[in-house]
């Protein structure tokens, strides 16, 4: 069963701050205040570069990457937008700038309020996916220091995309996402 992170603010997942990693002292005793083994406001566990990216990110993946990762038949329609041949199937990127970032925790937010079923993902970043119960209809945000990215996911079943479930789904666009961009 996945945990279920803490939601942060807007502060604790965009400052890295030396003097709050300064305060962590010598406990060994490892609480609830790691993010895929680091420590909240570490930077190093985070991906992306070093410091929050001030430009826009540009479309993280193509439609071949895509269609690799989800055993789906994606053709690229408009700026980073996918659709299938033949069917409803659809996925669409929206990409933000990470450094002064104010839309992230509005939308996450929101989604978590919105929709029926809403879980926190453990990716390095941070993310979340919010999904209706035909899981049909699904909401991924996940947040970098390479940037913001927002994915609307329409009439794709997690099964036929390779993954065991909407938050399995999530977390497989958001690995694309990193792998893809390190590789530019």
């Amino acid at each position: 069963m996945r945990t279920r992170l803490p939601a942060l603010s807007l502060a604790a997942l965009l400052v890295a701050s030396p003097l709050l990693a300064a305060c962590g002292g010598d406990d060994e005793g490892g609480g609830d205040d790691t993010v895929d083994g680091g420590e909240i406001g570490d930077p190093t566990a985070i991906a992306g570069p070093d410091e929050p990216s001030d430009t826009d990110p540009n479309c993280p993946f193509g439609a071949k990457a895509l269609v690799k990762a989800t055993g789906l038949n994606f053709l690229a329609k408009d700026n980073c937008t996918f659709v299938v041949k033949k069917g409803p199937a659809r996925i669409s990127v929206s990409q933000n700038a990470a450094a002064d970032n104010e839309t992230f925790e509005q939308t996450r937010k929101s989604y978590e309020d919105q929709y029926a079923n809403y879980e926190e993902l453990a990716v390095d970043g941070y993310g979340y996916a919010a999904w209706s119960d035909d899981e049909l209809n699904i909401q991924v945000g996940y947040l970098d220091n390479g940037g913001e990215y927002r994915y609307a996911i329409s009439a794709v079943a997690p099964a036929d995309a390779g993954a065991e479930d909407v938050p399995g789904l999530a977390e497989q666009l958001i690995a694309l996402t990193v792998e893809s961009r390190d590789k530019k």
